[in-house]
C-alpha cells in the first residue's frame, strides 16, 4: 500500500499523466536530436570519406566507433538545454 501511495505521489507531483507535457517534449527533443544526429554523422562520412582510401577500411571503423560512442553524450546535452528552454516555468514555479 505505501508503494503505490508513492507512485501515486510522484505520478501527481511530477505530472507524469500530463499529455501535453509528454508530446511536446518527445516531438521537440526527437526532432532536435535528428537534425544533430543527421549533421553530426554526415561530417563523420565526410572527414573518412576524405581521409579513407579505397583500400583501408581502418579509417572507416574508427568514425563509426567516434559516431557511436559520442552520441549518448550529445543526446544527455540536448536534452539539458531543451529542458531548460521548455520547461523553466515550472521550474520557477517549483522553486517558490
Amino acid at each position: 500500500m505505501l508503494f503505490l501511495l508513492s507512485v501515486a505521489y510522484a505520478v501527481i507531483r511530477h505530472q507524469l499523466f500530463d499529455i501535453r507535457v509528454f508530446i511536446r517534449r518527445a516531438v521537440v527533443l526527437g526532432v532536435a536530436l535528428s537534425l544533430v544526429l543527421a549533421c553530426y554523422s554526415a561530417l563523420v562520412l565526410l572527414v573518412t570519406d576524405t581521409f579513407a582510401s579505397s583500400e583501408s577500411g581502418g579509417v572507416t571503423r574508427f568514425g563509426v566507433l567516434v559516431l557511436a560512442f559520442s552520441f549518448d553524450p550529445i543526446r544527455r546535452f540536448l536534452e539539458k538545454r531543451i529542458d531548460k528552454l521548455l520547461f523553466a516555468e515550472r521550474r520557477r514555479v517549483k522553486s517558490r
